[in-house]
């Protein structure tokens, strides 16, 4: 009777074993593929939060270049006070996930505070003031008489101001002709 069940305990012995293979093969492909969409976001999130005050930067050392900029002392601070501040901007985010890094912590430590929603909106437009020129735009911003205070991480709320202005100031053209085209389209199709 053993020499007839022998060949069925062998080949479950080698189904089980065919199957435990596939688990580990799948979870490890799981997990690479999980650690890989990680990575990505991690480095697309990197490059969106430092694109913006190197842009920034770059237009403010690119005005402080222009001829006669001596000239205008109140330019001069003003473009000055910018790189400084985007470039503090830059240096505390390093230091951010440095210490993520370091700490082995997968969320941020945020350092929440009440702060005037004029005032946050008031540096989010300082900062991409440059850019605002290089464009040749206008950002017109009525301060409320009774603001609003608001318990949030100062440097992540500005930040995140500063990414919907500098998409505005990208996207706005794209976003004019987008509707002209749509304009155009629908007078077309009715007179």
């Amino acid at each position: 009777m053993l020499q007839k069940i022998k060949p069925w305990v062998l080949s479950g012995l080698y189904l089980n074993l065919s199957l435990a293979a596939s688990v580990i093969i799948l979870y490890r492909f799981y997990k690479h593929r999980f650690w890989n969409g990680i990575q990505k976001e991690f480095v697309n999130n990197f490059i969106h939060e430092f694109r913006t005050p190197i842009s920034v930067i770059s237009i403010a050392g690119k005005v402080l270049e222009t001829d006669g900029i001596e000239l205008h002392p109140s330019r001069l601070k003003k473009y000055a006070g910018i790189i400084k501040e985007q470039t503090d901007q830059l240096q505390h985010k390093v230091n951010q996930i440095l210490a993520l890094a370091l700490s082995g912590k997968k969320a941020t430590v945020l350092e929440k505070r009440f702060v005037d929603v004029n005032t946050l909106v008031t540096s989010a437009i300082s900062f991409v003031q440059p850019m605002v020129e290089e464009k040749r735009a206008t950002i017109e911003f009525i301060p409320a008489e009774d603001s609003a205070r608001l318990y949030a991480d100062t440097i992540y709320i500005t930040q995140a101001l500063v990414n919907l202005l500098d998409n505005s100031l990208k996207y706005a053209n794209l976003l004019a002709s987008h509707w002209q085209l749509l304009l155009r389209k629908k007078h077309a199709t009715f007179p």
